[in-house]
Parts: structure tokens; C-alpha cells; sequence
């Protein structure tokens, strides 16, 4: 069981005393006050945590916006290249005529 320890004369009392038994000083209990059940639950380190994983998250939304803003791009790019020089380059390659019904080659 967990004792409280007087502050004034270090004797031993009951968890729940509110003043010393030997002594009869009124006994500071330290693992009531807000500073240690903070760290008891974990709450201080999660704040002391905090800015280091809003950092760290926004880097995250930061390197995945420029990833997707870098493969729209290549992708844009290469369809606005097919768009716009592939079509000049047609010119260059004779288009298919059409079947005369007198070419005896083409027709076997």
C-alpha cells in the first residue's frame, strides 16, 4: 500500500491522511497535484510532443502535395506535347489511299 511520508518530521502515514499522525502537520500530497497527474497520464509528454508531430505531419501533407503536383504535371506535359508537335509530324508520313478496284495485287 502507498504511504504518504511527512514532509515535516518523514514519518510514514496513510494514503488518504490529511494530516501527519506523528506530527500533525498538514501533509502536502505531491501525487495529487496537477503537475504529477499530468505525467502520470502521459498528458505532459503529449504536449511536450506536440509541435514535433505537427512538423512532422505537416511535412508529410507538404511531400505528398508536391508529389501529386509533380506527376500532374508530367502527365500534362506529355499531353500537351502530344497535343501540340505531334500533329505537325503527321505530314511527314504518307496517308493510305484508297483501294482501286482494278489493282489486281491488292485484290488477290
Amino acid at each position: 500500500m502507498h504511504q504518504t511520508i511527512c514532509q515535516k518530521c518523514g514519518a510514514s502515514n496513510q494514503t488518504n491522511a490529511i494530516v501527519c499522525s506523528k506530527c500533525g502537520t498538514r501533509l502536502a500530497h505531491q501525487e495529487r497535484s496537477v503537475g504529477a497527474r499530468m505525467v502520470k497520464s502521459g498528458l505532459l509528454r503529449s504536449i511536450i510532443s506536440a509541435p514535433g508531430r505537427l512538423i512532422k505531419w505537416a511535412f508529410k501533407k507538404i511531400k505528398t502535395t508536391l508529389l501529386a503536383l509533380f506527376f500532374l504535371l508530367v502527365l500534362g506535359g506529355g499531353f500537351l506535347y502530344f497535343l501540340l508537335f505531334v500533329p505537325l509530324s503527321w505530314g511527314d508520313y504518307p496517308m493510305p489511299q484508297p483501294i482501286q478496284k482494278d489493282d489486281k495485287e491488292i485484290v488477290n
